[in-house]
């Protein structure tokens, strides 16, 4: 390994050691860091006039820089159009963003330097934080996804007496049934005539008409009456008992997701709401609030009738997981905005298929 390359190494892995925290504080952007091993805590406060300076007038509003250093922290430093680099000097940690800029067929680098400074800590606070670090590592290490969601089951469930589906589908509600807690697409009569030639001896070729009932059904979709609980729990789970009357097919649609605030009026399958993470049963897929989609797990398809769907949400980092009966990934599917609400977070289903039936499982 050259001298060069030695140089750079601990620069790459810098990003790892560190935990972060961005919040907005009124006019005020709230950039903090600490380090794994060592606890020490860097930390910076932005105001709103300073926001255009940095950024080269990029950004004007506190808000959208912290949309891009979140994007850039929970993506490990990189994105397809920005690049978060850590340089650690003596009192300071410094962030180094580099903003790139297509214009036409060129692209342009926009550098911007964030300094924090090193917080000063009593002895009593800095081994409290690595009580609790080494703690919830150790925890991390003893849990299975399985035991993850085992004992989320155990520990709560949202499931009480007074937790339903409601609807919000204006134009098409879902139809619902025991307490609330089953939901079903709306199923709607259609009534054909047929005319059919008949052959017999003496006549010949004789015509009538038969009346033939058909139903048809529409796409529903639902959510909760309750958010997830407030961090008293750090994991809660929602299962959903799913009953089958046919098989599934290419046509037919099921997703499973949370929601923040949920306002889906205006939602379709194809254009989900902002502030929705989505796990598609039918295809074993996940699908951002932007769109994109990635595999996930085995598809409902493949499997042809499963018993139950788990949501699954961690709400110390803020994480969201899926499982179909026992099949679990050793992956979360989603890692939520860290400014998110809890409480605002509320299961969802959207249905379209006429052979299922989806129920709130009962507390055991």
């Amino acid at each position: 390994m050259s001298v060069e390359e030695e140089e750079k190494q601990p620069e790459e892995c810098l990003f790892s050691s560190y935990r972060f925290n961005v919040r907005l504080v009124q006019s005020k952007l709230v950039l903090g860091a600490q380090h794994h091993r060592t606890k020490q805590v860097y930390r910076t406060e932005i105001d709103q006039d300073a926001v255009s300076n940095i950024t080269q007038g990029i950004c004007d509003k506190c808000e959208q820089l912290f949309d891009l250093l979140q994007d850039l922290i929970d993506n490990e430093g990189k994105t397809k159009t920005a690049s978060l680099q850590l340089v650690d000097e003596q009192n300071k940690l410094i962030f180094n963003v580099t903003l790139i800029i297509v214009f036409g067929q060129t692209s342009r680098e926009f550098p911007m330097k964030l300094e924090l400074e090193t917080v000063e800590l009593d002895d009593v606070t800095r081994l409290e934080s690595i009580i609790n670090d080494q703690t919830e590592q150790i925890e991390q290490l003893q849990l299975s996804p399985h035991d993850r969601f085992d004992r989320a089951l155990k520990l709560i469930s949202l499931a009480k007496e007074d937790f339903h589906f409601r609807n919000v589908s204006s134009s098409d509600p879902a139809a619902l049934s025991d307490n609330d807690r089953t939901m079903r697409c709306p199923t709607f009569k259609r009534h054909e005539h047929h005319d059919l030639a008949n052959h017999t001896l003496s006549f010949g070729i004789t015509k009538s008409t038969q009346m033939i009932e058909t139903s048809t059904g529409k796409q529903a979709i639902v959510t909760t009456n309750q958010g997830f609980f407030p961090k008293t729990k750090r994991y809660q789970l929602v299962r959903f008992e799913l009953h089958f009357s046919g098989p599934i097919n290419e046509r037919d649609t099921f997703l499973v997701g949370v929601v923040s605030e949920p306002d889906t009026k205006e939602w379709s399958a194809s254009q989900p709401p902002a502030g929705s993470w989505i796990f598609d049963v039918c295809s074993g897929s996940i699908q951002y609030p932007s769109g994109d989609t990635r595999p996930y797990t085995c598809s409902l398809r493949k499997l042809n009738k499963i018993r139950y769907v788990d949501i699954l949400l961690d709400t110390q980092h803020n994480r969201v997981a899926f499982r179909l009966d026992d099949l679990t990934e050793d992956q979360w599917a989603f890692c939520l905005p860290k400014q998110i609400q809890i409480e605002q977070l509320f299961p969802f289903i959207l249905l379209n298929t006429m052979n299922l039936s989806v129920s709130i499982a009962q507390n055991e």
